[in-house]
């Protein structure tokens, strides 16, 4: 009598095993939209993102690699939700601040049960993202009369936490094809890229 006891028990633990391992969702849809593909394309292993202040001081940021995460799996009471995930990291060269040394540049991820997708910047002390195609975008920014540059998104600070001092940054400008073109900070400076 005890072994046959035992059979719905180890029925169980096998179900559970052999769901473990199946794909969730086929794998379109991990696929990317364009916007947010080219939102990470603008970034090179290897390449130094220069940044000008008009006093001429220069913040540096050397990318410093890239990597790519899928989560595709169902079954079992732990598993995660699946999601895709593409990082670009980075050094903060000119920044000593925490959080300032080997960290996330920029990752875009998406969520195939609800086909989600969100863009997320972590510079120096500034964390902030786009969670919509459209999110604070703008069709034109002029940081000084000569330059204009077209289709920005202007993405605010939530971090709040790390610093709201006059040197923190407070906004960051992405141009969707160009990457990170500005910073500025809570004391109103602008730090412009370099022509690209």
């Amino acid at each position: 009598m005890p072994t046959i006891s035992k059979i719905p028990g180890f029925a169980l633990i096998l179900l559970i095993i052999t769901s473990c391992g199946q794909k969730a969702f086929p794998d379109e849809r991990f696929t990317f939209s364009k916007k947010y593909r080219d939102l990470i394309i603008p970034y090179r292993f290897g390449d130094t993102l220069y940044f000008d202040k008009e006093n001429g001081e220069v913040i540096r940021i050397k990318i410093t690699g890239s990597d790519s995460i899928l989560s595709n799996s169902k079954g079992g009471f732990m598993s995660p939700r699946p999601y895709k995930e593409i990082e670009i990291y980075c050094d903060n060269l000119d920044y000593h601040g925490p959080n300032a040394k080997d960290t996330t540049l920029v990752f875009i991820n998406k969520y195939p049960d609800s086909l989600e997708q969100s863009c997320h910047f972590a510079v120096m002390n500034f964390r902030g993202g786009i969670n919509d195609e459209t999110d604070s975008l703008i069709s034109e920014f002029r940081p000084d009369t000569g330059k204009l540059f077209k289709n920005c998104f202007v993405i605010k600070n939530v971090a709040s936490d790390l610093g709201e001092g006059p040197h923190d940054i407070e906004y960051i400008y992405v141009q969707k094809t160009e990457g990170i073109i500005a910073l500025q900070t809570y004391g109103g400076n602008l730090w412009i890229r370099r022509q690209f």
